[in-house]
């Protein structure tokens, strides 16, 4: 009598095989998607940086002034430059686009210069992108404590 199936074992090493590959395609797409949020990162720092030197146009080259140690959330930009809407890191309140200037703070316009920066995902090592008023941008592996470009 001849037997038209598989056995127990080919039946095992296929799923196997399957479950294998399904990790792989899993992790390849998870990788993707980080990397997306941080082109999106980027994205949204260049448009901030178009806000900063739009509201510079308009007040004699000066930016809002925030110089608070560690950097100001968006929120406190947003309010600054007079946005409605804002871009927000989707990781966000644990993560957020920050900013340093230099001048008095408070918000006042008296700063010459600033600087943006986020935490990207996809490095495994900690990673910032920051965008400076001189038209610098690119990658640090140190977070940004003062308003002068490091780049």
């Amino acid at each position: 009598m001849e037997n038209k199936g598989f056995t127990l074992i080919e039946l095992l090493l296929v799923g196997v095989i399957l479950g294998l590959f399904g990790t792989f395609v899993v992790m390849r797409f998870i990788g993707a998607q980080n990397a997306s949020y941080d082109t999106r990162r980027m994205s949204d720092l260049k448009q901030y940086q178009i806000a900063f030197e739009s509201f510079a146009a308009n007040n004699d080259g000066q930016y809002p002034s925030r110089n608070t140690s560690g950097g100001e959330s968006v929120d406190t930009l947003c309010t600054d430059l007079g946005l409605t809407v804002c871009p927000e890191d989707r990781n966000a309140p644990s993560a957020t686009y920050k900013y340093l200037t230099d001048g008095t703070g408070s918000g006042n316009t008296d700063a010459g210069i600033y600087l943006l920066w986020a935490k990207l995902e996809k490095p495994t090592i900690d990673t910032w992108f920051l965008v400076c008023s001189n038209g610098q941008s690119g990658e640090t592996n140190l977070e940004p404590t003062s308003s002068s470009c490091p780049l």
